[in-house]
């Protein structure tokens, strides 16, 4: 037999009050009886069965263990791609510092409330490059987090079918294929790939969630390049705006939803919930052996002497009647 708990101070200390106290009680009884010129040996039946009760409580307290039970036990997961826009329109400052530091600062958050989950990160602009493969190693995700830069990338434009593309293909690769799946696409919106519905479809069909964030605002704002802002072909200042549409339309059709972040929306905190409420699915059902706890019928005995000694009524001193 084993114990789930061991007698701590606390049991010690409850069992030196009953002692103390349940001994100054016989002692005061025993004493009345004398005076009384009363047996008080009735006292002696009701401290065995209040003992008994009290030692069966501990017991039950302590958890004694026996023998061993085969329970199931079920391993949920849920795997987690974020996708971060790295084009140079993320550079923009309609959201301060600017759109990407924004990001980074929030995806930080976020990955502190999904640890329980695998996480994986793909950066992506004209092109779609894995940055870091699924991982419940939550620092090492930071770390490249940190690390996000527009440097990074040399190609100039967006395709959001790209990383949609590249999180469908390392699901199809993942060992764990019956975990529930979810992109998170962080973009300004500005879209120009043409291959996004096919994408779409295929999402659809490999039951793929794609959180979508939206950065920027619709007014937008001038993109810093070095020491001056970014010129186009004509050498005029480019102004970089929120398209939000694309970013709607990809979380529309994959059963996801769409989300802001601006200089007065953020929506990363309902975002974070939104995948904490994803319901993870069975990806490993196991059987093992389990202590046994016997608790219950050491809990179940006392409290019928409990009932029993409230019920059943004992005269501890009698008179003696001529």
């Amino acid at each position: 037999m084993a114990w789930y708990r061991t007698l701590g101070l606390q049991e010690f200390i409850y069992i030196a009050l009953f002692v103390v106290l349940y001994g100054l009680f016989v002692w005061r009884t025993l004493r009345l009886a004398r005076l009384l010129k009363s047996p008080g040996s009735y006292v002696l039946g009701k401290l065995i069965v209040r003992s008994l009760y009290m030692a069966l409580l501990i017991v039950a307290f302590l958890g004694p263990t026996l023998g061993k039970i085969k329970q199931e036990v079920k391993a949920m997961g849920k795997d987690i791609y974020i996708a971060v826009d790295l084009s140079q329109s993320m550079n923009a400052i309609d959201v301060s510092p600017s759109r990407l530091e924004k990001v980074r600062f929030e995806l930080n958050n976020l990955l502190n409330l999904l640890g329980g989950d695998r996480q994986g990160l793909i950066i992506f602009s004209d092109e779609a490059f894995l940055q870091c493969p699924l991982t419940y190693d939550q620092g090492a995700i930071s770390l490249f987090v940190e690390t996000l830069s527009t440097k990074t990338l040399d190609g100039g434009g967006t395709d959001l079918a790209q990383p949609l593309r590249l999180a469908l293909g390392r699901f199809a690769k993942s060992e764990t294929q019956e975990s529930a799946k979810a992109v998170v696409l962080v973009s300004d919106g500005e879209n120009f790939g043409k291959d996004l519905d096919a994408v779409l479809e295929d999402l659809e069909r490999a039951h793929v969630k794609v959180f979508t964030v939206g950065v920027g605002t619709l007014e937008g704002s001038a993109i810093p390049s070095g020491n001056q802002l970014l010129l186009d072909e004509d050498g005029k200042q480019v102004i970089s705006k929120l398209n939000a549409a694309p970013l709607r339309e990809i979380a529309r059709r994959t059963a996801g939803r769409y989300y802001e972040l601006s200089r007065t929306t953020n929506g990363f905190p309902a975002l974070g919930r939104d995948l904490q409420a994803l319901q993870g699915q069975v990806i490993e059902v196991k059987k093992m052996d389990i202590a046994a706890n016997k608790y219950t019928y050491a809990l179940a005995i006392a409290l019928l002497l409990v009932l029993l000694d409230v019920m059943v009524p004992v005269r501890i001193l009698r008179l003696k009647t001529r």
